[in-house]
Formats: structure tokens, C-alpha cells, sequence
């Protein structure tokens, strides 16, 4: 069953406005910020949230899309996580020792320390940075000097 969430979009990523996210159970990802579990639709409170739109949006008014991930319950003092598809099996980081670069599908770059706590999305299997393998999906945690200290990964 589809169910939708209308936003007023004020990122000038894309469409600016009101636009309609379809959530879709089976395609759509909605996760807590803080903890990374999933949440059910039905649980998420107003407030600030960030929706990665997948590759289409309908040109009708309101817009239209179903996203991939959506990450809620965004503490007011912190970053959001970001959602990243890596473009690249990641390589060492050139000017640091103990850390690795992931580049995403969307062009933006992470360092991730090695020593980043790593964790599974809803499995119990052992995940680690060498399962960033490009074309995997992962939520990245970074701290106030932008290195990522949490990677939550899923599953192929």
C-alpha cells in the first residue's frame, strides 16, 4: 500500500515547493537519524527530515516522486546521516593515514576513518569497509570536521 507525504521542498537540489513523496513500503527506505532503524510512516513526527528523491518525478503541480531513502527524527543541534551510493570501490585516502575516501553516485566525497564503526542495515551479518564495494547503498555519519565515524551498510 502507497502512502504520501506532501512537503513545501526548500532545497534547490530540486523542484523548490510543495511537492508529494509516495512511499513506497517496498522501494522507500525510512530510517531514524540517530539510531539507523527503520520507522514506519505512521510513527514519523513533523519536523525536519531528508528525503533522497529517486530518478524520476512527475512534471505535474504538485511535483511528484517516490524516494529512495527518507532519514527522520533529525536532531535540531546535528547533522543529518547522508544516504550515498558508492560510484567506486573506495581507495585510500592520499593526505590521511588511517582513513579511505568513498565517492557516490551524486558526486560528493566522504573520508571515513578506519576505525568507523560499521554496522549492518537490519541483518545480523558482519559488515565491514571492505563491503563498500561500488553500487552498494550505505548511510554515512560524519562528525563537525567532516569525517565519517558511523557507515551503516545494506545489503546487496
Amino acid at each position: 500500500m502507497k502512502q504520501t507525504i506532501t512537503v513545501d521542498n526548500q532545497s534547490d537540489v530540486s523542484s523548490t515547493g510543495e511537492m508529494i513523496l509516495t512511499i513506497d513500503p517496498s522501494n522507500t527506505e525510512i530510517i531514524d537519524a540517530q539510531t539507523g532503524l527503520p520507522v514506519e510512516l505512521s510513527e514519523v513526527q513533523s519536523g525536519s527530515f531528508e528525503a533522497y528523491l529517486g530518478d524520476a518525478m512527475t512534471m505535474s503541480l504538485p511535483p511528484q516522486c517516490t524516494p529512495d531513502m527518507v532519514i527522520v527524527n533529525i536532531a535540531e543541534d546535528a547533522a543529518a546521516p547522508q544516504y550515498a551510493v558508492a560510484a567506486e570501490d573506495p581507495a585510500d585516502a592520499a593526505d590521511l593515514e588511517n582513513a579511505i575516501v568513498l565517492k557516490a553516485t551524486d558526486g560528493r566525497t566522504y573520508v571515513i576513518d578506519k576505525d568507523a564503526q560499521v554496522t549492518p542495515y537490519l541483518t545480523r551479518n558482519i559488515v565491514t569497509l571492505d563491503d563498500l564495494t561500488q553500487g552498494r547503498k550505505a548511510v554515512v555519519w560524519s562528525d563537525g570536521e567532516n569525517t565519517a565515524t558511523r557507515i551503516m551498510v545494506f545489503a546487496e
